[in-house]
């Protein structure tokens, strides 16, 4: 069965983050091909799919097609093959320990801690191996990732943190959400969740990518383009949002401005690159929401991204030629 993006059913969307209807287009196409329109929102930099397919759309696209879609995309099946439960289980265990020790001071040490699109398990095991006091909790919509996690010790819920029965479970202390934000269809209604969810001072940590580093790497918008993100990020535009949903941001680590060595050393420690880590504190929310408006960022953000500005940074740092501009010009000889 093969995936035709073109007659899956989409829906028209306005800005998640700001509610505004007025935008930049970036792109038309995403790496794959697919006609896919990804705008800028000019009043607050939101970056997102419009149209985008229906929630029952991306039901079955993740079902069925998720896995194979992205490894034509990165035209590496090897790399994307579909590994046994069991290794991508200790593979998350090792990043959850590893991001767990490098933001130590910023999680709270016990209690209830969530992790919404927990996998198979691994993260929160990676995390309760450096915080015993922590209750782990997983949310996970996937039946054999769910079952899987049980297996292990790791209580799971399969569902949508929409349906997650939290009256049952109580306030948390902290909530994950790692390189699962971009896949959310309503990213802004998650972080009101998560605010609800908290207690008074809990932690919300999140790892998502960055799309302007993303964009960098691959020298242009449209193979930053991914059909699964309806929704993309920066710096910029997650902490707009994360603000106005009542949270304080306490820790922020961005790979966009690291230099080279200091990716290989994050990626060979189990850490994903070109991404944003937040931490952000619930606190009580003033009497009036912030309101969101940042219509120049949101044009700073576009120049940011036109090709005069990603193209000498792609030479540079990602293209594997900066050795032949080296010889030429004899730089370090």
């Amino acid at each position: 069965m093969m995936f035709d993006y073109t007659k899956t059913p989409k829906e028209y969307v306005h800005c998640n983050l700001c509610g505004k209807d007025d935008f930049f287009i970036l792109a038309e196409r995403s790496s794959n091909g697919y006609e896919a329109r990804a705008c800028l929102c000019k009043n607050c930099g939101l970056i997102y799919l419009n149209p985008r397919m229906t929630k029952e759309g991306y039901a079955a696209y993740y079902k069925d097609f998720y896995r194979k879609d992205r490894a034509e995309a990165k035209k590496d099946n090897k790399k994307y093959k579909h590994n046994s439960m069991e290794e991508g289980f200790l593979g998350s265990v090792r990043f959850g320990e590893v991001f767990s020790s490098r933001l130590k001071e910023h999680i709270n040490p016990d209690g209830i801690t969530i992790d919404v699109g927990s996998n198979s398990g691994g993260a929160l095991q990676g995390f309760k191996n450096i915080f015993p006091g922590i209750i782990p909790i997983g949310i996970e919509p996937s039946d054999k990732h769910a079952e899987f996690a049980n297996t292990q010790g790791i209580k799971t819920f399969r569902c949508l943190f929409e349906d997650f029965p939290r009256d049952e479970i109580g306030e948390a202390s902290n909530i994950f959400c790692f390189h699962t934000l971009n896949h959310l269809l309503d990213p802004k209604g998650f972080f009101h969740w998560a605010y609800a969810t908290l207690q008074m001072g809990g932690r919300l940590v999140l790892s998502v990518k960055n799309f302007r580093a993303q964009v960098k790497r691959s020298g242009t918008i449209k193979r930053a383009i991914q059909i699964d993100h309806p929704y993309m990020f920066t710096p910029e535009n997650l902490r707009l949002m994360l603000v106005a949903t009542g949270f304080q941001i306490v820790y922020e680590d961005n790979d966009e401005l690291k230099l080279r060595n200091e990716w290989t050393r994050q990626h060979a420690d189990g850490l994903s690159i070109h991404h944003i880590r937040v931490v952000a504190e619930k606190k009580e929310k003033k009497e009036q929401e912030i309101p969101i408006s940042a219509p120049s960022a949101a044009r700073v953000l576009k120049h940011q991204l036109s090709w005069w500005h990603v193209l000498p940074y792609y030479f540079v740092y990602h293209s594997g030629k900066m050795k032949y501009f080296r010889k030429i010009f004899r730089i370090g000889y």
